[in-house]
């Protein structure tokens, strides 16, 4: 409820871009800093309208929408890249977002979740499968990065080697989409009961369930209103401050790795970490 103090920068943020073009970096901060109300306001309805669907496909639901946020930036990066002076913001993004949710998120979840208790405990099952596909993502990446640049740099005539590293890497790409195919078979067709038992187990021990059975819910209707608000809201943000990510660094003197692994990443995992340390709090 706190992040909810920061709505009035996203009409400020919306009213400068087109008020003031050439204040880019105001541009790139407001927007920045807008695109957390939003992302908050997408992951709680999200959970909200995932409380009523099936525990399992609530949760991937859920995760999808917090996703949201990250695809859109990445879209958004992907349509502005002109002349490739975006490529290694966006590489480093991918790595950063990945490094964000093993290491940034899971640290701040342990630290929060900390706080008053000598305890802390969490299932095998969700965690060893969670804890695997990110790192077979986060290998993933730099193997994608190196397979391109190849690619992009190849000294081979054309029509010999040259399309070696460009098979390489749709059978990399192959390989990581098939895991994650495989992976929501798993939870949704094959192993759904292990992670409905689980999920509920968590619920009977959170300590302010009987506030929350209390709580007001949203409605269908409300749920699909606030998603579609906050999902406009973090698009416009979007576009506006990728638009400027150009500005800032080659003008500002910025480095990529600085604006790919720290900046981005932060504001597009927003709502997912938010959610997250609320939960382990």
């Amino acid at each position: 409820m706190l992040v909810n103090v920061l709505w009035p920068f996203v009409p400020a943020a919306i009213v400068i871009h087109f008020a003031r073009p050439d204040l880019h970096i105001w541009i790139f901060a407001l927007n920045y800093i807008a695109m957390v109300p939003s992302a908050n306001l997408l992951g709680f309805a999200g959970g909200e309208l995932a409380k009523k669907l099936p525990k399992v496909l609530g949760v991937l639901l859920e995760t999808t929408l917090s996703s949201v946020v990250e695809i859109v930036l990445f879209m958004v990066l992907i349509h502005n890249d002109i002349n490739g002076n975006l490529i290694p913001v966006i590489q480093a993004a991918i790595l950063g977002s990945v490094l964000a949710n093993l290491l940034l998120c899971l640290g701040l979840c342990f630290f929060f979740g900390g706080m008053g208790r000598e305890h802390q405990s969490f299932h095998e099952a969700v965690s060893e499968v969670g804890t695997g596909l990110l790192l077979v993502a986060g290998f993933g990446s730099p193997v994608s990065v190196y397979l391109g640049d190849q690619q992009g740099h190849c000294r081979y005539p054309p029509g010999r080697f040259s399309d070696v590293s460009s098979q390489s890497q749709v059978s990399w790409h192959t390989t990581l989409l098939t895991s994650v195919l495989r992976y929501l078979v798993y939870n949704l067709h094959s192993h759904h009961s292990i992670f409905d038992e689980v999920l509920e187990l968590d619920e009977h021990k959170d300590e302010d369930r009987e506030e929350e059975l209390k709580r007001a819910k949203l409605t269908l209707v409300e749920c699909f209103v606030a998603i579609s608000v906050s999902i406009a809201c973090v698009c416009m943000s979007a576009v506006f401050l990728v638009q400027e990510i150009e500005h800032i660094v080659h003008e500002r003197g910025v480095s990529d790795n600085f604006m790919g692994l720290i900046l981005v990443p932060l504001v597009e995992k927003a709502a997912e970490h938010l959610t997250a340390i609320d939960e382990a709090w």
